[in-house]
């Protein structure tokens, strides 16, 4: 089988960073690479990674805010590297729904980051799908799914 690509997309506070490390577990931590870049990274370091992830893991998966002002194209590359074998997700919760979610968080960013740094809906093409309405263990559920509906070669 052909390594994976999932991209988690979505505002802070979104629940990107759990969904992401719980299905890493699910997946097998040592069959997945999770990458994780920052507002401060450079773009270029995401493809190297996700190349890098494409040789050695069965799966690669890259969480993030990933605002599509500074990442659609790399993210576009990234899934013409992978091909048919790339799962795209967007959470697109409500400004209202990342600060009650925040709330519950022991690092908080605080209602004001979340407001100045919230962007509306940033779908960066028809590839991703949402799967906010749905609680965690759905959401992963859901992924596995559609793993499982790849092709295999």
């Amino acid at each position: 089988m052909k390594p994976v690509l999932i991209i988690i997309r979505g505002n802070q506070s979104s629940g990107k960073t759990t969904l992401a490390a719980k299905l890493q577990e699910q997946l097998g931590i040592n069959k997945t690479l999770l990458i994780q870049p920052s507002a401060d990274d450079d773009t270029k370091t995401m493809i190297k990674l996700a190349e890098y992830g494409q040789k050695r893991f069965e799966y690669v998966i890259i969480e993030g805010q990933l605002p599509k002002d500074i990442y659609a194209e790399s993210i576009k590359n990234v899934i013409k590297m992978f091909g048919k074998q790339t799962l795209v997700y967007y959470l697109n919760l409500t400004l209202d729904q990342t600060i009650q979610l925040d709330q519950q968080r022991d690092d908080s960013y605080g209602r004001e980051r979340l407001v100045e740094q919230f962007q509306p809906y940033d779908q960066i093409d028809e590839l991703e799908k949402q799967i906010d309405e749905l609680d965690i263990n759905e959401k992963i559920n859901r992924i596995i799914e559609d793993i499982n509906k790849l092709p295999l070669f």
